[in-house]
């Protein structure tokens, strides 16, 4: 009851307000009716009824989707097609990462085996992509 006389006086930041003589009072338990017990206790079988309850959390979704890598004669054959109409001099790493969506040392790779096969130099059977 004394708690909530000083909030209603001192509004809901009462215990930064309230002098300091009241609150050691209050904590000696002086302030306090005799009748009334300091802190009521809730029952343990029924909540408090001026308890906040919880609300339940939605489920997190996973922002990043699990891909299944591509194999390095699948990057190729992506490449390959992607970069079918490219000059020699638009054959660039930075292109080919952003079109065939690989990363930058994926992209390399498949920058020099595409200047390879059209050098001349044929069909790359050890292609070995670097891990993301």
């Amino acid at each position: 009851m004394a708690r909530a006389e000083l909030r209603e006086t001192y509004g809901r930041r009462w215990r930064k307000h309230t002098p300091q003589r009241t609150r050691v009072l209050l904590k000696l338990g002086e302030l306090a009716p005799a009748t009334v017990p300091a802190d009521p206790e809730p029952e343990p079988d029924r909540p408090a009824e001026d308890a906040p309850q919880a609300k339940p959390r939605p489920a997190r979704r996973s922002k990043a989707k699990a891909k299944a890598g591509r194999t390095p004669a699948e990057l190729l054959a992506a490449a390959r097609e992607a970069t079918a109409t490219w000059s020699d001099a638009e054959l660039t790493a930075d292109r080919i990462r952003t079109t065939v969506r690989v990363s930058a040392a994926n992209a390399r790779m498949l920058r020099d085996a595409l200047k390879t096969e059209r050098t001349g130099g044929g069909d790359r059977a050890d292609l070995e992509p670097v891990a993301a």
